[in-house]
């Protein structure tokens, strides 16, 4: 990973979007934030991001739908999805789109071990825990 990697956070609650830009940019990436599903489907440099940080449950167009119209455009990079609870069926349907799964609260280490894992591991990859 020879330049800065760029992650982008959607996340709809503004201190929570804040604290998670803030602790990535503290760990030395790039952050874009967006406050909703389309307003990040509205940027035109979406193409440039190296992982996504979604969280589930957006107005309008829900973690899951914007991970879907993601891949539909030909965006496969590493994608994490946040939730308040993640049962089963979300897990699922997250793992077919290749993406992750981690609860909130985000505590511990979690969240950025998957995003350096996932940028070494370069565009696809993911990592998969229950």
């Amino acid at each position: 990973m020879g330049a800065t990697a760029t992650i982008a956070v959607i996340e709809d609650d503004f201190a929570v979007r804040n604290a998670l830009m803030f602790s990535l940019q503290a760990d030395g990436l790039s952050v874009r934030g967006y406050e909703s599903a389309e307003d990040a489907l509205r940027d035109t440099l979406l193409s440039e991001i190296d992982c996504f940080v979604i969280d589930h449950r957006l107005p309008r167009m829900n973690g899951l739908d914007l991970l879907a119209t993601l891949r539909a455009r030909g965006i496969d990079v590493p994608v994490v999805l946040i939730a308040g609870a993640a049962g089963p069926v979300l897990r699922a349907s997250a793992a077919a789109a290749g993406a992750m799964v981690i609860e909130k609260p985000l505590i511990g280490d979690e969240l950025f071990e998957f995003i350096h894992a996932s940028l070494v591991g370069g565009p696809g990859a993911t990592m998969n825990r229950t």
